[in-house]
């Protein structure tokens, strides 16, 4: 027996073309779908290849920045008021280093600067330390929600409707969106570093595995 790639008639033997699409016949339906299955899947994979990528930041969080800051405070604090201390050492010839007048007003500038850095970058830290509280409290609170209500069941439902077919890719892409979708209906006005870096965590919990590169 023949089969219509198309409309999936059957005819009877020696007839080769469907009357209705006027498509050439097959002898089996599943040839037919083994090759829209793969034709299917090297337009996916052109289509991303074609796709312009844009390189998204890591999401630094905010604990991160305020050690950050708190690090170039201390440096920069203690590199200024040390070569501060020992240029003045040097203007009262306690130590005998001798420079021109030039040098010191150079130098004595720097690290004037340098500590002015060092206060700003301390205030910086004192600043982003509260912001990583409330930004730690929101963690725990999206990672309690999250639990609740995104599940591997609920993220699958109603997903995919030709699951085989669909390269993990392309899956990881859909389960991705809808996560996002699912807590931004919640949670709005979430910055999107911090909603990837939410999101990320969630689908390895979930599904044991990373971004798909």
């Amino acid at each position: 027996m023949s089969w219509c790639p198309k409309c999936k008639n059957e005819y009877r033997e020696g007839i080769q073309e469907c009357a209705d699409c006027h498509v050439l016949l097959v002898e089996t339906l599943e040839k037919e779908v083994e090759n829209v299955v793969e034709e299917r899947a090297e337009e996916l994979e052109q289509a991303r290849m074609n796709m312009p990528f844009e390189s998204v930041p890591l999401y630094e969080k905010s604990d991160d920045k305020a050690e950050n800051f708190k690090s170039s405070a201390y440096t920069l604090l203690l590199v200024g008021i040390i070569g501060a201390v020992f240029l003045l050492l040097c203007a009262l010839h306690i130590i005998p280093i001798a420079f021109s007048g030039m040098v010191y007003g150079v130098m004595g500038f720097l690290f004037v600067v340098f500590i002015i850095m060092g206060i700003l970058s301390f205030g910086s830290y004192t600043k982003t330390a509260k912001e990583a509280v409330n930004e730690n409290r929101l963690l725990e609170e999206l990672k309690e929600w999250c639990n609740l209500h995104i599940t591997k069941p609920v993220v699958e439902e109603g997903l995919f409707i030709e699951e085989d077919t669909m390269p993990e890719e392309m899956r990881y892409y859909k389960r991705v969106d809808k996560m996002k979708g699912m807590i931004t209906e919640t949670y709005r006005d979430l910055e999107e570093g911090f909603l990837d870096m939410i999101v990320e965590e969630l689908y390895t919990e979930l599904y044991g595995e990373g971004r798909i590169e």
